[in-house]
């Protein structure tokens, strides 16, 4: 009774702790670019959104829902940010209602801390992306194939809810994200070959789910066909040695918001792990001290290959979410080197970072019980030391990212931008913001919706094309020449050019390009932006006519 008590306080103590550590990321006002196209898109209707996105890299169904979120609240940033908090609540939930019934409350509790607590997944929860929701139908159909798996197995009858959830999330994730659609092809496919080793009298209920999952996506396959022409042509991912291996092995306990070097964190990780073998070896040594190998091997000719730490249906989860991982690694490496462009990111696989937290959850549980089981005081020390580590270097990565939320750098940088704005627009006067950097628009954009930022097209370091761009829809007003940029300007008149990360050699050309269209610069500061780490070169500028613009639109 006070073991299960101690359980209910345990639950009650990680649900309120992290969703109260995710709801404190979700309340900062900032955007970066990624958020400003989510919350400029989610402005359209569904019919704008559907073909929108075609001409994007992501599928639709997140921009659906955000957009639904729109209707009913009106345009709020936490809003959004509380509906991707939404998505990693429901996929810590999976620990009370389904992890725990198939492995156990410590199983269970460890999967809804690691799902609440990892550095990565806390980073993805208030992400104004479709990260979070993706996280939770790939966990969904990771956890419905188990209990088919376990089902066919047993040679039991597989229940009705696992097959509706195995399909239901199944095409869910491919209509969040592509990564999360080849997850769900691999949580499929080793599903299929179960089957067909243990009981092939169930192959024909899953053919039927398969096809109908297809049937259901083929509205967007063409689409999607488009999209590798897009992204084979302009995708901005590059590999970098050794930062995209160590990045793609260590994405669960990181977050990009922080520019410490992620050799570091997996240095420190590493360690942590090393102070806890010792007690893990004492206790191998005091288990065949006692002669319990005998069991061991007794119990491992029972189980067929499962080691005799764990029961067949965890090695066979821990075995699965391995595979599912290096799958989807394998695949994405494949796909770079068929299409001749770099598609392999670690932000994306969050996807499967419910698997690879269930694997981590069953190794920890076993872990714990087994030297208990053995009363080894080391090594369960060793182990409550390696935890308490890591929970202290969570705990300051999370206060890292608190930092840079909240840093008055953030607003700074967009109020150095709308203040003389306003001032202009008080005076009389207009007030124009004109810019060739997307992320700076997108910022922008995204936080002023009743705003219209000049996007100047024709400069050298532009990269955003119409498909982008066509998302904001008015909120852009992109510019081929500095003449239809200043178009209804007059003299007297405000203009603030913004420029991302800067360079001497850059900003010497925009004062150029800015004196020969009649601009002359009244102010100028950068401001590093901690949210974003980007920097932004403001220019406040009083436009004295069009003297300069024969050279307007000129390629310095």
């Amino acid at each position: 009774m006070a073991s299960s008590k101690r359980m209910h306080w345990a639950w009650a103590g990680v649900f309120l702790l992290g969703l109260g550590m995710l709801i404190a990321g979700a309340l900062n006002g900032n955007i970066w670019y990624d958020e400003g196209y989510s919350v400029a898109l989610v402005r359209q209707d569904f019919a704008q959104i559907w073909q929108l996105t075609a001409i994007d890299v992501h599928p639709p169904l997140y921009y659906w829902m955000a957009h639904a979120v729109y209707l009913a609240v009106g345009e709020s940033i936490l809003a959004y940010r509380l509906l991707s908090v939404a998505g990693m609540v429901a996929t810590a939930l999976l620990g009370p209602v389904v992890v725990r019934r198939m492995f156990g409350e410590r199983a269970g509790l460890a999967f809804s801390a690691l799902v609440l607590f990892l550095p990565f997944s806390q980073h993805m929860a208030w992400q104004i992306r479709m990260y979070s929701w993706s996280m939770f139908t790939v966990s969904v159909c990771f956890l419905a194939a188990l209990r088919l798996m376990s089902a066919a197995h047993a040679n039991e009858r597989a229940p009705r809810i696992a097959w509706a959830a195995l399909g239901a999330s199944g095409i869910a994730s491919a209509y969040l994200h592509y990564y999360a659609a080849v997850a769900a092809f691999l949580i499929n496919a080793g599903l299929m070959l179960c089957f067909w080793r243990c009981d092939r009298r169930k192959l024909r209920a899953w053919a039927v789910l398969a096809v109908a999952q297809l049937v259901l996506y083929l509205p967007w396959v063409r689409m999607l066909t488009a999209q590798m022409g897009e992204v084979a042509s302009s995708f901005w991912i590059t590999f970098e040695f050794p930062y995209t291996i160590v990045s793609v092995l260590m994405f669960p306990f990181t977050t990009d918001m922080l520019s410490c070097d992620l050799t570091v964190q997996s240095a420190a990780l590493v360690l942590v792990c090393l102070g806890a073998l010792p007690g893990v070896l004492r206790y191998r040594r005091r288990v065949a001290a006692q002669g319990a190998s005998d069991d061991a091997d007794a119990r491992r000719a029972d189980q067929g290959d499962a080691p005799s730490w764990f029961a067949p249906a965890e090695w066979r989860a821990l075995c699965f979410a391995g595979a599912v991982y290096a799958g989807l690694v394998i695949i994405m490496v494949l796909a770079s080197l068929g299409m001749g462009r770099m598609i392999l990111f670690y932000r994306y696989l969050v996807v499967v970072l419910g698997p690879v937290a269930l694997a981590m959850a069953l190794a920890l549980g076993q872990a714990w019980e087994r030297l208990h089981r053995a009363r080894s005081v080391r090594g369960i020390r060793a182990l409550t030391v390696g935890i308490a580590l890591v929970a202290v270097l969570f705990a300051g990565l999370w206060a890292g990212v608190m930092l840079r939320l909240y840093d008055a750098t953030n607003t700074q940088s967009v109020d150095a931008v709308m203040e003389p704005v306003t001032q202009a627009e008080t005076s009389g006067l207009q007030g124009v913001v004109v810019s060739p950097s997307p992320r700076v628009e997108s910022v922008l954009c995204g936080q002023y919706p009743e705003e219209t930022f000049v996007y100047l097209d024709f400069l050298r370091d532009s990269w955003w094309t119409e498909n982008v761009w066509s998302a904001y829809g008015t909120g852009i007003d992109p510019a081929d020449s500095w003449e239809e940029a200043l178009d209804g300007v007059e003299a007297g008149d405000t203009v603030v050019f913004v420029r991302e990360n800067p360079t001497e050699e850059l900003l010497a050309r925009d004062r150029a390009e800015l004196a020969a269209a009649g601009l002359e610069v009244a102010s100028e500061e950068t401001v590093s932006r901690a949210y974003d780490r980007v920097d932004w070169a403001i220019m406040v500028c009083e436009y004295h006519g069009a003297g300069g613009a024969d050279s307007a639109g000129e390629d310095l």
